[in-house]
């Protein structure tokens, strides 16, 4: 770490060193990284300049990969904890893995699911919510961290059905529907959706299943310009 590493590439013996326990390359100028063969329990790539990035060889690491410019992840495996904040992401669409048991996406520029549903009608909610207990079609996470992003619509996070605790704070949502919530997040046992722009709120829609152990309301007020009066619009966050 902390060096002026442009790229790891082949670099010699290297790609003999199978299996480390970690590999610490943060805080360089790293715009390609190869992974070969290696097969590495915690990898540091923080800070660095990558753009892209493929792992092929994750058997639960432990990788942090925040602070880059990354607009395209892929790996193959399982990740212990999985790291992507503070990038250029902007879909979902855009990290494909298969399972991370804790995932990090906060901080980046995410606002839907496709590219190609901003702004329209999609039935994917509908298709992944026929397909329950097929974990194929979704990612296997048990917390994931998406604050701070442009999360307008929870139908956005259908590939994450199997999530127990889903940290929403700070983004875009304006109105839930805790029953459908419920149905299609059937693990989830607590959110964090505080600084959100609620407007809609009723106490009768809460129908979390038994198991929720967590569900904390917060009153704010938000200074909202509709006209040329500025107005107070009482806002709710949770």
């Amino acid at each position: 770490h902390d060096n002026l590493l442009h790229s790891v590439r082949g670099t010699a013996g290297l790609n003999h060193i199978m299996h480390l326990d970690m590999l610490d390359l943060k805080r360089n100028i790293i715009e390609e990284f190869n992974d070969f063969n290696l097969q590495v329990k915690h990898l540091e790539l923080k800070s660095n300049a990558l753009q892209t990035l493929e792992i092929h060889h994750a058997q639960s690491m432990t990788l942090d990969a925040s602070e880059n410019n990354l607009t395209s992840f892929v790996a193959l495996g399982r990740f212990t904890r999985l790291d992507l904040s503070r990038n250029d992401f902007k879909f979902l669409s855009q990290v494909e893995i298969k399972e991370a048991k804790i995932l990090n996406l906060s901080y980046n520029q995410i606002e839907s699911c496709l590219e190609s549903s901003v702004g329209e009608e999609s039935d994917e909610e509908t298709n992944f919510s026929n397909e329950e207990g097929n974990e194929r079609d979704g990612i296997i996470t048990e917390i994931l961290d998406i604050s701070h992003n442009n999360i307008s619509s929870m139908k956005d996070l259908h590939l994450f059905k199997f999530c127990e605790y889903i940290i929403l704070e700070g983004n875009e949502l304006k109105n839930l529907d805790f029953e459908k919530i419920r149905q299609d997040f059937p693990r989830l046992k607590r959110m964090n959706l505080i600084n959100n722009p609620l407007t809609d709120f009723d106490l009768t829609e809460i129908k979390f299943h038994n198991d929720t152990r967590f569900l904390n309301i917060h009153f704010d007020y938000a200074i909202v310009i509709e006209s040329p009066e500025t107005t107070l619009l009482p806002q709710l966050s949770i």
